[in-house]
């Protein structure tokens, strides 16, 4: 039995002081009941009763679309979960140690293995406990106090149930939850619009780059029905009528810069990785010194060039933007720098290479490698649509806005996040106080 001193002295690890009307509790105090899922085989049909496993919960929420199953002869009804049970990730890397996701839902769920099921008392509520598992600085301790493997750590129960803080009172728990229960709820709602949104662009994009704007007469090709007015090119022929100057990649072999060459400040090292959204992360990419740079042969990337991931992660797109000198590019990411504006926008083309077909065409011949790779030489040999330059600038106007739709509803997302944890750590730990109802104040 561990002493009030001590559970005082642990809480203080997350609150610099208890506040007042708050009592420390161990984990241990809070939960009716802690244990590991049945050991049942999981069949490969995918029939019969749901269960939970290890991805089920890696994004911190019960994901449905990765649960297995069990047969429905075997008896695992006490496995059933209950509204308000809560799932934690006690054996996994240590990236993924600690993660917890709340059931909150009737549709039916077993508990499976490598997963503590944790079930709240009538001391705490469920939601507020998720919150509190969920925050950094719990997330943290967990990881810290787990014991590792390779490529593995692992919590024993008592580890888990050992955590010990400060909470308030049941009505306070109420408030706190129901708070970051409505910011989860605007989050949930911006990324449903950003997915109805990448929706409704995603079939613009294929339909633009198949039949253009206010065409009424097409024309059967090599890469299926366009307006007949545009013309197909393949990039060597681009290439040879100077259209594109050049289509190349990063260094391969010994001369490729290791992470040990990596500086804090420098030539920005672009990795397929570092592509998002059509644009490049300059400011989570490596970096390589200027002096090594220039030491190397070819990678050499300037702003308005297009890249294009092609190893690995194939098919990111993204445009250069302007730097200082150039970007470096690894041998996963080839450029294709335009020479003739007047036939081929370059947001033109990025968008193209961001079209359906095209990524699948990508996908395709990428797949017949062990690993995913096309290499430059099968690149050349790939088509382009190619309307008119004015029609490339209306098409692009078109997903420009489109983009900026994304974007801003990308950065309400940011925004409610920051404030979610900023929240989390106030609320959570006192700092803030929150009144009971609209005629008590909570003490300070």
């Amino acid at each position: 039995m561990v002493s009030e001193n001590k559970k005082v002295k642990r809480a203080k690890a997350f609150t610099s002081k208890i506040p007042n009307g708050w009592t420390v509790y161990s984990l241990n105090e809070l939960l009716s009941l802690i244990r590991n899922g049945t050991s049942e085989k999981q069949n490969q049909e995918k029939v019969g009763q749901p269960v939970t496993r290890i991805e089920t919960i890696a994004n911190r929420v019960i994901d449905f679309n990765k649960v297995g199953f069990i047969d429905e002869s075997i008896n695992i009804e006490k496995y059933k979960l209950h509204r308000g049970d809560i799932l934690f990730s006690h054996i996994n890397s240590v990236k993924h140690i600690g993660k917890v996701a709340l059931y909150d839902t009737e549709k039916t769920l077993y508990h499976g293995m490598n997963l503590l099921l944790l079930r709240p008392n009538e001391k705490v509520v469920s939601k507020y406990l998720f919150y509190l598992l969920s925050s950094y600085s719990v997330k943290k301790y967990y990881e810290s106090n787990a014991k590792q493997a390779v490529n593995q750590a692992s919590l024993n129960q008592y580890d888990v149930q050992s955590f010990t803080t400060a909470y308030p009172p049941v009505n306070e728990q109420q408030k706190i939850a129901a708070i970051l229960l409505t910011i989860d709820n605007a989050i949930e709602k911006t990324e449903q619009i950003i997915e109805q949104t990448e929706t409704v662009k995603k079939g613009l994009v294929q339909q633009l780059m198949t039949k253009g704007i206010g065409h009424t007469e097409f024309k059967n090709t090599s890469i299926g029905k366009v307006p007949l007015e545009w013309n197909i090119k393949t990039f060597n022929e681009l290439l040879n009528e100077n259209v594109i100057s050049s289509i190349q990649d990063g260094n391969h072999g010994s001369i490729h810069p290791k992470s040990a060459d990596y500086v804090k400040e420098g030539i920005p090292f672009i990795m397929a990785n570092n592509l998002h959204s059509g644009e490049v992360d300059i400011k989570n990419c490596s970096f390589i010194s200027k002096e090594q740079a220039e030491k190397l042969r070819k990678g050499f990337s300037y702003p308005g060039d297009v890249l294009l991931s092609h190893k690995g992660t194939v098919g990111r797109v993204a445009i250069v933007p302007g730097v200082s000198d150039y970007v470096m590019l690894t041998p996963q990411v080839t450029f294709y720098r335009i020479d003739n504006e007047n036939v081929l926008l370059k947001e033109y083309l990025a968008l193209y290479f961001r079209s359906e077909k095209f990524q699948g065409t990508l996908k395709k011949l990428s797949s017949q490698s062990t690993r995913s790779y096309i290499g430059i030489t099968n690149q050349k040999k790939l088509s382009i649509t190619l309307p008119n330059i004015e029609e490339q600038k209306k098409i692009t106007k078109m997903m420009s806005s489109w983009d900026e739709m994304l974007k801003n509803e990308e950065l309400k997302k940011k925004k409610l996040t920051i404030l979610k944890l900023g929240l989390m750590q106030q609320l959570l730990t006192g700092n803030v106080r929150v009144p009971i109802n609209d005629n008590e104040e909570v003490p300070s």
